[in-house]
């Protein structure tokens, strides 16, 4: 305040204007703030919260949180996936980070977004990713050559490819015989014609994997 007198008329005249709202701002730095750790809840629970607190602000996923959660460990992580999801567009399939930390999810944890991600080692991070990036590049081609699908505009959700992707990272990436192909694009389809959440496609793919299973 003591230098106000020394600034041009015009600059005196703006900040004499303003100076309720910058009184505001300087009172920032004497407000307290209340703590309230939530890292062992639930990750909806978390999220729920945030938003709650943030409820002008941007609001915050599920899928924010888990790769938020993944970074931790594996600090080049969002990097890795963006550059995946680049690599993936440019042949004609537009993945987003949602759907790539869906895949590194089920792949370790056999759960979507329920946790396991602050308490997994980097290593098994990295592998579940290494393992879904894999399944996932074999996937679009089969896609492309057996399905008659050329491009993810085709498909009314990416999600549908979740349970196919883990499926695939888990048995070495590659589908055994043209018989298991064949019936997991069958399954596919139907999936497509009945669209709902990702865990209820999940649920709907627990009686073909079942079938499957039996044969092996």
């Amino acid at each position: 305040m003591t230098e106000i007198h020394q600034l041009p008329d015009d600059q005196k005249e703006l900040y004499l204007k303003h100076l309720a709202q910058f009184g505001n701002l300087n009172a920032i730095g004497d407000y307290t703030y209340h703590l309230d750790e939530v890292a062992d809840k639930p990750v909806a629970e978390i999220v729920t919260i945030f938003n709650l607190v943030n409820s002008s602000g941007t609001e915050l996923s599920n899928a924010d949180l888990a790769l938020a959660r993944v970074c931790v460990g594996w600090p080049e992580a969002r990097d890795v996936l963006k550059g995946a999801h680049d690599h993936f567009k440019a042949a004609g399939f537009s993945f987003g980070l949602e759907f790539f930390t869906r895949c590194i999810s089920r792949s370790c944890w056999q759960r979507v977004f329920r946790g396991g991600f602050d308490k997994a080692a980097p290593e098994v991070v990295q592998k579940a990713w290494d393992d879904s990036e894999r399944a996932l590049e074999y996937l679009v081609n089969i896609l492309r050559n057996d399905a008659y699908i050329d491009t993810s505009d085709t498909l009314n959700t990416p999600y549908v490819l979740v349970p196919m992707v883990v499926y695939l990272a888990r048995r070495g990436g590659l589908f055994k015989d043209d018989k298991e192909k064949r019936g997991l694009l069958y399954w596919m389809y139907l999936a497509l014609m009945w669209v709902g959440t990702l865990e209820a496609l999940i649920l709907a793919f627990r009686p073909m994997l079942i079938r499957l299973r039996a044969r092996t």
